[in-house]
This record gives C-alpha cells, sequence and structure tokens, in this order.
C-alpha cells in the first residue's frame, strides 16, 4: 500500500511543473546588469534634458536656476550609470 520509498524519494527531489523555469518567458525578460544600466542612464539624460529645458524656457526668475543644476546633475548621475556599464 501506498508508494514505494524510491518513487517516494524521487517525487520529492524532482522540481514541479510549476518550479521548472520557463525558456519562452526568460529570453522575453533577459536583462543583465548592463542593459539595466543603459536603460537608466538613457532615462537620467532624458529627465535632464527636461529639467534644463524648463529652467531655460519656462522659468525665468531664480528658480530657473535650481531646474538648469539639478538637470546639470542629472547629467552626472548619467554618466556615472555610463562608466559602470560592465564593470558591476
Amino acid at each position: 500500500m501506498g508508494f514505494p520509498k524510491k518513487d517516494l524519494a524521487d517525487s520529492l527531489t524532482r522540481p514541479k511543473a510549476w518550479m521548472r523555469p520557463n525558456k519562452i518567458k526568460n529570453k522575453i525578460m533577459a536583462m543583465n546588469k548592463n542593459t539595466v544600466l543603459a536603460w537608466a542612464t538613457w532615462i537620467m539624460i532624458i529627465e535632464g534634458l527636461a529639467l534644463i529645458a524648463l529652467g531655460a524656457f519656462r522659468y525665468d526668475e531664480v528658480a530657473g536656476w535650481g531646474f538648469a543644476s539639478v538637470g546639470i546633475g542629472f547629467f552626472a548621475v548619467a554618466w556615472v550609470f555610463n562608466a559602470l556599464k560592465g564593470r558591476v
């Protein structure tokens, strides 16, 4: 009656169907560290350009200087992200 010991041990060590990796999902979601840093670099550059444009064209007083300086800071962080590609 019941399962033999060999089958029970085999069923406990073998991964279940829901635990096996999905090959299609892994190919679609294949983003390594360098890809993440590249996307972060481009997002930071776009945000930096938007902040500099806000400082230059929208705000004429002191607030414009703040927006532009934060935009330049975004460029500096994007530069660091770009330098980290391949080293992390």
